[in-house]
């Protein structure tokens, strides 16, 4: 019996939570108005309006694929690397839907978050209406950094996964080549 009163007490003890005696302070939730920022960001970006899109980047934005390399760095590059993205994919339109978006605050850098500031993570799935007709759906998973002022500086493309078969996805090396997300 004592066998397993103290196989009770070592699994009560180790299955009990530990609390925190300190509260994190290196996160916190950013204020709302950088959920407003980043929808009309998006909605820019899928419209192709890449001057209304390119009012809300800094001059020194960088555009980070998913394998964690800049692809684009510069508002010049990033807005004529979008647009040669549309070319090259054939896209005609691009509609976003299902999108939730999660303000962050962050104190201090760290291995995820490369800089401290507001970021806003974002969810949604993209519609693309190709020219040759076609229709496809990419569930895409990305990131704002906003500066001080409230301009994009760092957009980071997390995660790109096609939905259907119009569109498959692509191995892990050919996120290293310039505009094939």
């Amino acid at each position: 019996m004592k066998p397993v009163l103290f196989l009770l007490l070592a699994l009560q003890t180790a299955c009990t939570p530990t609390t925190l005696k300190e509260p994190l302070t290196d996160y916190g939730t950013a204020d709302l108005s950088y959920l407003v920022l980043t929808q009309k960001a998006l909605t820019y970006q899928a419209d192709f309006d890449t001057e209304a899109w390119g009012e809300m980047l800094t001059d020194s934005i960088e555009f980070i694929a998913p394998d964690g390399q800049p692809v684009w760095r510069g508002k010049p590059a990033v807005l004529a690397g979008w647009q040669q993205w549309r070319q090259q994919l054939g896209v005609a339109r691009m509609q976003l839907t299902n999108l939730t978006h999660w303000p962050i605050q962050i104190a201090q850098p760290s291995a995820l978050w490369h800089k401290p500031g507001v970021y806003v993570v974002s969810y949604c799935t993209a519609h693309l209406s190709l020219r040759d007709g076609q229709q496809t759906h990419l569930l895409m998973h990305l990131c704002c950094h906003f500066d001080t002022t409230g301009h994009i500086d760092r957009y980071l493309l997390l995660h790109q996964q096609p939905l259907n078969k119009a569109t498959t996805r692509k191995p892990a090396s050919d996120f290293k080549k310039p505009y094939l997300f």
